[in-house]
Parts: structure tokens; sequence; C-alpha cells
């Protein structure tokens, strides 16, 4: 029972019957429940406040390692496209398991037009022990 759910930031949980281990479908939705109220169901973020994802240069890049440390031990304070973003994004180190931060990361890398390598959950878990 504890494979059938996915913990949630919000100490909820998402049913994962019937989606794939690391299908698209489970990351849009851990990303809807985990990363949507501030960079929006659309990835756009909110001006000056959360940045966008789509086209970001950090989203898209060939090597993920970046965009995983970011999703893992959160950030603040980051410019981007020269805007300053003061909002605190929330690390997902303690909250969301491996498989979890991979279905998300690869939600955000392969939509709104990001057409970004894939992340595997060892990759994940490499840099979630750094």
């Amino acid at each position: 029972a504890a494979h059938a759910r996915a913990t949630t930031q919000r100490g909820t949980t998402v049913p994962r019957a019937g989606l794939a281990p690391a299908g698209p479908a489970r990351g849009a939705a851990l990303y809807c429940v985990n990363c949507a109220a501030c960079h929006q169901n659309t990835g756009q973020g909110l001006p000056g406040v959360f940045p966008p994802l789509a086209g970001d240069p950090v989203v898209q890049a060939l090597d993920p390692t970046e965009h995983i440390v970011t999703v893992l031990n959160g950030k603040q304070g980051s410019i981007i496209g020269g805007i300053k973003y003061a909002s605190p994004m929330p690390a997902f180190n303690g909250i969301l398991n491996d498989d979890d931060l991979a279905a998300i990361l690869n939600h955000e890398r392969t939509s709104w037009g990001n057409a970004a390598p894939l992340v595997r959950s060892a990759d994940v878990a490499r840099l979630r022990k750094k």
C-alpha cells in the first residue's frame, strides 16, 4: 500500500493506480499538487513573484543537475530573465521520494514547449546524497 500512493508536500496523497511508475500522467498530477500553486498549470509562474518554468534555461538544460538540485534544496533570490524572484521555493528533499521528484522534473522538462532530456530516479538519488 505504501507504493500505491505518492506523498505530497501538504501531507496528502495522490493515487498512483493505473499510472506508470514515472509516466507523464503521474508527473502532471504531482506537479499539479506540489508546484502549480506557484508556477501555475501553464508553467508561466507569476511575474515578479514566482518564476516561469516554460522556456526557463535551467529547466531546458541538457545537464539536469541544477534543475534537480533546485527542486531538492529549494532556492531564493534567483534572477531570471532580468527579474529578481525573492519568494522562496521550498525544498522537496524531505518531502518527495526520488521517483516522484523525477516524475515532476520530467513533466517540467517536457511541458509548455520545453524539450529537455528526461531525468532518472537514480539522477535524483545521486544528487540527494550530496
